[in-house]
């Protein structure tokens, strides 16, 4: 997406709807000239995005991968008792 602007430094915000997650990065632009801007949203919902005029990595991935290693876990552990005729009661 382009947006025209003046020549100067502008400031922009990224704002996701419906969480805290606001990042605003300043931008000098220019005459003539355009300014890329790349923006990642996370691997999760609570992780905070991430902006840069180079293009960035989605942020949370250590965090994302570690969730999803303790339910691996979890599970390992749940079939490991039901293999060895362990009965859990609720």
């Amino acid at each position: 997406m382009f947006v025209t602007v003046p020549p100067g430094r502008h400031a922009v915000i990224f704002d996701r709807t419906g969480t805290r997650d606001r990042k605003v990065i300043t931008v000098d632009v220019p005459p003539g000239q355009a300014v890329p801007l790349y923006y990642s949203m996370p691997l999760w919902v609570g992780a905070s995005g991430a902006v840069s005029h180079a293009p960035v990595d989605a942020p949370g991935v250590g965090s994302f991968i570690a969730l999803i290693v303790g339910m691996l876990g979890i599970i390992g552990l749940l079939v490991g008792l039901l293999v060895m005729g362990v009965v859990l009661v609720a």
